[in-house]
């Protein structure tokens, strides 16, 4: 089942969505116009899992931090 599906289900408690995060944080940074507002039109119940997340650079790349990887992606300032 969507998220426009849920969001738009009657109310009553007996719609559920299981979706990882990106429903929420993820798809309105990714797409123009979504037929709801993730926001206003779901509401969290529970968390299921917790994930570690990590970012990995090349050796090459000289960044001790994420702000460092950042700031040389950005490239020099002027």
């Amino acid at each position: 089942m969507s998220a426009n599906a849920v969001a738009k289900a009657a109310p009553g408690g007996h719609t559920l969505l299981v979706k990882s995060e990106s429903t929420i944080t993820g798809n309105p940074f990714l797409y123009e116009k979504l037929p709801y507002d993730a926001l206003r039109d779901l509401a969290p119940v529970s968390q299921r899992v917790s994930l570690p997340q990590m970012v990995l650079a090349h050796p090459p790349v000289k960044a001790g931090s994420l702000d460092e990887l950042v700031a040389q992606a950005r490239g020099p300032t002027s």
